[in-house]
């Protein structure tokens, strides 16, 4: 019988765990995932085709994509120590530095992103179910001075990309919720996770894939 084929899209959360998750499944689905960091919803909206083919890929033969964006889409750019030459919309202040009031994918814009991403894996990817995870809380006391994500607006984009999504079937996995009950002192830094941290997202991912393909 042929192994199911599982694609993992995403930021570098996402390259902290794909290669714990490609293991956890090992005989029962074939994992991959494109070298490249997914970054923000436009990005992996032009990458798209361009993995398909670095991973040799057909459109028939991939039977799930676990897939986020979120991460960069939420954050504020920083602009520098109060005190140095400010934008006037800088009103985004963790400890003494600013960042610019708007996200780099504004919410209406993100909606509209993701929707598209969506549209382009399955267009890509026809006969894949689709898992969309939500973004992974952030310690906001370590916000450092040249991006500012708040967990507050990370909860308001997994909730725009639910209200987006469910009308097309897509599946959600709430990783928000499970870094923020068991992972939470597992940061290596601010964002990222440390490896035991990502293998127990890992454990999740492989978790929710077992369920939807009946591994």
């Amino acid at each position: 019988m042929k192994m199911k084929k599982v694609l993992l899209l995403g930021d570098s959360i996402r390259m902290g765990y794909d290669q714990f998750v490609c293991e956890l499944l090992k005989d029962k689905a074939e994992v991959v995932y494109p070298p490249d960091n997914g970054r923000f919803a436009q990005y992996t909206l032009r990458q798209l085709q361009d993995w398909k083919a670095q991973l040799h890929l057909a459109g028939d033969d991939v039977d799930l994509v676990h897939w986020n964006n979120g991460l960069w889409d939420v954050g504020h750019l920083g602009i520098g120590e109060t005190g140095e030459a400010e934008a006037d919309t800088a009103r985004c202040v963790a400890g003494y530095y600013t960042y610019e009031e708007e996200n780099l994918t504004p919410p209406d814009f993100y909606a509209h992103m993701i929707r598209r991403v969506h549209n382009r894996i399955r267009t890509l990817f026809p006969r894949a179910e689709i898992i969309f995870a939500y973004t992974t809380p952030v310690l906001e006391d370590r916000i450092p001075s040249f991006l500012c994500r708040r967990n507050a607006e990370i909860r308001s984009y997994n909730e725009i990309a639910k209200t987006t999504l469910s009308e097309f079937g897509v599946q959600f996995n709430d990783l928000y919720t499970f870094a923020e009950k068991h992972v939470t002192h597992l940061h290596r830094d601010w964002v990222h996770y440390n490896e035991e941290g990502s293998r127990k997202i890992a454990e999740e991912i492989a978790e929710v894939i077992r369920r939807t393909l009946a591994l």
